[in-house]
């Protein structure tokens, strides 16, 4: 579960009852802020992992992606703060795909202009059905990709299973 090298990245997919608190509260206060509507309308939820080398133990902390809507949100309980961003799936670019994640250049509600990140989501099968899912949500938001195309459905668990 080694990504670029030196991160350790571990996702899953989860419904917004099993996200952490605090980080579920900073999500909802973003979410009313910026008017998106109510994290239950959620159509799929990724918490990451992310442990960093330092010495003999790592530091861990964790980033959610959301798909809520026409928007993309991410939060994350960083080093010295969290931070709770959105951004309407049509500013969204993607670029340099990998198996394990996705540069993602996007006008950050909360910033204004566009910047880019790496959304890194490790080798695990959640991790790139969450990739899945948001490249299908950012060309169904740019009309390439015609409703109904992603092949998946989502269950009252807020998991993905394929459709059959």
């Amino acid at each position: 579960m080694v990504d670029q090298g030196w991160t350790a990245r571990t996702s899953r997919l989860v419904h917004i009852t099993e996200v952490p608190t605090p980080m579920r509260y900073a999500v909802e206060e973003h979410c009313a802020g910026q008017l998106m509507g109510e994290l239950a309308g959620a159509s799929a939820c990724c918490l990451t992992a992310i442990t960093e080398p330092g010495g003999s133990t790592g530091t861990v902390r964790h980033r959610l992606d959301i798909l809520l809507g026409r928007h993309l949100l991410s939060a994350g309980d960083g080093p010295h703060r969290g931070y709770a961003r959105s951004a309407r799936l049509t500013a969204v670019t993607l670029a340099a795909p990998t198996p394990y994640g996705v540069l993602i250049t996007a006008r950050w509600q909360a910033h204004g202009r566009a910047e880019s990140c790496w959304l890194g989501f490790g080798d695990s099968p959640d991790g790139r059905t969450f990739l899945l899912l948001l490249r299908t949500a950012v060309e169904r938001a740019s009309g390439q990709v015609p409703a109904g195309a992603c092949g998946r459905s989502a269950h009252r668990t807020g998991r993905f299973s394929r459709v059959r």
